[in-house]
């Protein structure tokens, strides 16, 4: 009896072991000299049990007798990323008062670094703050609730930093947490997958033109923008319009083409950025002509419409909630999704922080 236990064990534990090493399902076929990686019908499934495992619910005893669940949710991506976003960490309290005025979470990551900006939300009356610093967030709860509270931290963004196109192995990012009060320190390990990148170096992935990853954010009445915690200088100052925020035309795409996929990680050169677009201003008709990688795109003051020239037979229009406004001798557009489909071939998120009045680009 005792050895057939010990083989079911066995056979759990090295059918387990197969699936922790397992890589996306994937056949190579050759393409002009080429070798390509192409899905197999298994990917859904693969994919489907993988993002299953990366939500995970933590319980944690408090030395007050009081309990919290610490739930998260991963991301897995199936190319090499600068950046990842995983969906959520939420921190439940069993009961009013759990968590006390003064105390600390560090939510810690084993690879790359979180960004500053991170969204918090409550629900319940606990109030708490949280920051991204290097590689770990700071949650600190700045008032205890009167009834049983809830705390979700989104818009959480790693930077992976570091390649890894030269491997086919499997990156994961570890989760883990310190729950700190007075005289009491509690460690845990919360998501193993908090974010997973997995690359196969036969796969080969094109862009036509240069994008940032990460996050891009313009504040209402700001003379600068910030990409990824670096702050770069903008034309002229922001400034709301029917409830848009108008910004530099000039400043929105060298702040989209900073960060090139193609180059160095963390080399953040203005002047590089300037190199992939130029501008023709046309004084007549007060409009400004940018070539950009894969079209010929038109911004005319006092104009709703965008118009990209992509070839002679291909001209497409893009409608903006607000018209372009010249100010300052500067021209604005308003920063919208309709705007944000001039540069992206898909969506991009964005957030709207009602507080400090600024705009997150998330891509």
């Amino acid at each position: 009896m005792k050895k057939i236990l010990l083989s079911i064990i066995l056979v759990i534990l090295l059918t387990v072991s197969v699936f922790a090493e397992e890589h996306i399902p994937y056949f190579i076929y050759n393409l002009n000299g080429h070798d390509i990686a192409m899905q197999t019908d298994d990917y859904s499934e693969y994919l489907e049990e993988y993002q299953a495992r990366q939500t995970t619910q933590t319980l944690c005893n408090l030395p007050y007798g009081n309990t919290i669940v610490i739930d998260t949710k991963g991301v897995f991506r199936s190319h090499d990323a600068i950046s990842l976003c995983p969906e959520y960490i939420k921190i439940k309290e069993s009961e009013a008062g759990s968590l006390k005025k003064g105390d600390s979470i560090y939510f810690y990551i084993d690879k790359g670094t979180f960004l500053k900006n991170v969204v918090l939300l409550t629900q319940g009356n606990i109030k708490a703050s949280a920051i991204g610093e290097g590689n770990r967030i700071k949650l600190e709860i700045q008032e205890e609730s009167t009834e049983a509270s809830e705390i979700t931290l989104s818009h959480i963004i790693i930077m992976a930093g570091g390649e890894n196109k030269s491997s086919t192995e499997k990156k994961e990012f570890c989760l883990s947490a310190k729950y700190v009060s007075d005289n009491f320190t509690k460690e845990m390990v919360l998501n193993p997958r908090f974010a997973t990148m997995e690359w196969n170096n036969v796969m080969c992935i094109e862009h036509s033109f240069p994008y940032f990853e990460g996050q891009l954010s313009f504040q209402n009445g700001s003379s600068n923008f910030i990409l990824n915690d670096n702050t770069f200088s903008s034309l002229q100052p922001t400034y709301k319009k029917q409830n848009y925020l108008m910004v530099p035309i000039r400043s929105l795409v060298h702040g989209i083409m900073l960060n090139n996929i193609y180059a160095t990680q963390y080399q953040y050169n203005e002047a590089k950025a300037r190199e992939y677009t130029t501008f023709e201003w046309n004084a007549e008709n007060q409009s400004s002509i940018m070539k950009y990688g894969f079209g010929i795109t038109t911004f005319q003051s006092g104009s709703n419409i965008v118009t990209i020239e992509y070839s002679k037979d291909d001209i497409r229009k893009i409608i903006l909630p607000v018209a372009i406004e010249m100010k300052n001798n500067t021209l604005y557009i308003p920063l919208s999704t309709s705007a944000l489909r001039i540069f992206f071939p898909y969506d991009v998120s964005t957030y709207w922080d009602i507080t400090t009045e600024t705009i997150y680009i998330e891509v």
